[in-house]
């Protein structure tokens, strides 16, 4: 049986490893982190870009609500007296009124 002894680390190596990691931490990481950082900036921005539209569309979309139903108001009473005078000159002139025929 082969035994390998464990081999504690001296405070060189310990420095060694540490200094290591803080390079591969500032050539690597640290670039990168700060790119994500900007690029989440941006999709920030972007989307409160986004919130404001939205916001604009849903008032642009009640007022467009509001406009049609005062065209369907419009609508209903323009049929409502066409209706009403239709019978009225049906009356004067002593016609039948024109019924639908259902089938």
């Amino acid at each position: 049986m082969v035994y390998y002894g464990v081999m504690a680390l001296t405070k060189g190596d310990k420095d060694w490893f540490k200094d290591t990691l803080l390079e591969f931490h500032r050539e690597v990481d640290e670039p990168r982190l700060n790119e994500i950082l900007g690029d989440i900036k941006d999709l920030k921005k972007d989307v409160n870009v986004l919130k404001q539209d939205v916001e604009e569309l849903k008032s642009e979309v009640g007022h467009f609500g509001k406009r049609m139903d005062k065209l369907s108001e419009i609508v209903t009473d323009v049929k409502t007296n066409h209706e009403k005078r239709i019978r009225r000159l049906e009356k004067e002139a002593g016609v039948e009124p024109l019924r639908a025929v259902v089938m």
